[in-house]
């Protein structure tokens, strides 16, 4: 199948931001709420969103946690441009506290997840990004649209399927030939985390209450709902990998909306080699941070992830040099579209399998790539750390 968009497209362009501080607002789902057609904004706020021709007047919602929900009605002529959001202002003293224990409230989140999260296969269409920096420039990005099969919420992401339909690659001569180890990263693992599907140690029935302190720390708007914020840790003696981070659980479903969180890196020790897949000889490596955002949407009357984002850091160093070199990985997954009906698996011949690194796969890049396709504008800040790719995308 191919979800390529229709070949006569309306590009519309836009940056959210904070009305109250003026600041970007990153990680907001933006959606035409007629088509399906959806996307995220970047760091910088900024998104893309392409409509084919035949399209009547748009209407879009547009959803950040901590902010008002916003519609915007748009005529296919219009531009979108900047759009201003309203912090949700909830404050401990106009919300009913929490009436019992965080840990209590975990256990009916899960109990609850085959009545919030879909219990029907999908397909879907996604852009995928894989960027990696050496000292703060970029060595290589690759980006791509999959095609995706997406099994229910009542098994495991091990069969999902994802197939590749178009793809690009930009490479820096001058640091490429430096890179001489591999992340555990790339879509594979976009897919692992989705926490509701994958349950890690803070979302297993058999180790939450064990292993996990929670406590509540507010409560937020998403989507016009109210949501819980509920801080998790992992306990210091405790097994298993050392996360820490938020819950965003929705008061009324007691859905998870969103999850953020990290590993404590204190706690890691021992552990670092699961992220490293590939590894020069000689050549040693040492973790720092590892950062993970992940977003569900509704689809149909309940919830599908449709939003990952990954970032690690680490220290390496080839045997022949003295000095450690500083290097970031960043991947983002974005879904597009789902579709619920008519669904199909891919064909096996057609399959991306998870044993590929994606970066490693032969692609052009050029800045008309994705003429009437959605995809995620590259962060300012990324595309300055490359002179040459800027160039590229920009003269």
């Amino acid at each position: 199948f191919t979800f390529l968009e229709d070949s006569c497209h309306r590009v519309f362009t836009g940056r959210l931001f904070d009305v109250l501080t003026g600041k970007a607002v990153p990680r907001a789902t933006i959606q035409e709420l007629r088509s399906g057609q959806m996307t995220v904004s970047n760091g910088d706020g900024n998104f893309v969103i392409n409509m084919p021709c035949h399209n009547d007047d748009l209407l879009i919602e547009i959803d950040a946690m901590g902010y008002h929900s916003k519609q915007v009605d748009l005529r296919m002529d219009e531009e979108l441009g900047d759009v201003g959001l309203e912090g949700d202002y909830i404050t401990l003293q106009e919300v009913i506290i929490l009436s019992v224990p965080a840990e209590q409230l975990i256990k009916s989140v899960l109990k609850k997840i085959p009545t919030n999260y879909l219990q029907k296969p999908t397909n879907a269409s996604a852009f995928f990004r894989e960027a990696v920096l050496k000292n703060g420039q970029v060595v290589t990005l690759s980006e791509a649209v999959f095609g995706v099969y997406n099994t229910p919420y009542t098994t495991s992401s091990r069969n999902d399927q994802v197939q590749l339909l178009k793809g690009r690659k930009f490479t820096d001569p001058i640091y490429i030939d430096t890179v001489d180890f591999k992340i555990k990263g790339s879509l594979r693992s976009c897919f692992e985390l989705d926490v509701v599907k994958n349950r890690p140690g803070f979302l297993d029935q058999n180790q939450f209450n064990k292993h996990y302190s929670f406590s509540f720390k507010n409560v937020v708007e998403f989507g016009g709902d109210p949501i819980y914020v509920i801080e998790f840790k992992r306990k210091e003696y405790a097994d298993g990998f050392p996360y820490e981070g938020i819950l965003y659980i929705d008061r009324t479903t007691l859905a998870i909306r969103a999850v953020e969180f990290e590993l404590n890196k204190k706690m890691l020790k021992g552990k670092e080699d699961r992220f490293v897949v590939k590894r020069g000889k000689g050549t040693k490596t040492r973790f720092q941070r590892a950062q993970y955002y992940i977003n569900y949407t509704m689809v149909d009357g309940q919830l599908a992830m449709n939003y990952v984002s990954l970032k690690t850091e680490f220290k390496v160093r080839k045997k022949k040099n003295l000095f450690y070199a500083d290097y970031e990985t960043l991947s983002e997954y974005v879904v597009n579209r789902f579709k619920t009906e008519d669904v199909n698996k891919i064909r096996s011949r057609d399959v991306f399998t998870s044993g590929k690194v994606f970066m490693d796969q032969p692609m052009a890049f050029d800045k008309e790539y994705w003429e009437g396709v959605n995809y995620l504008p590259i962060d300012q800040p990324l595309l300055e750390s490359s002179e040459l790719l800027k160039k590229i995308l920009i003269e």
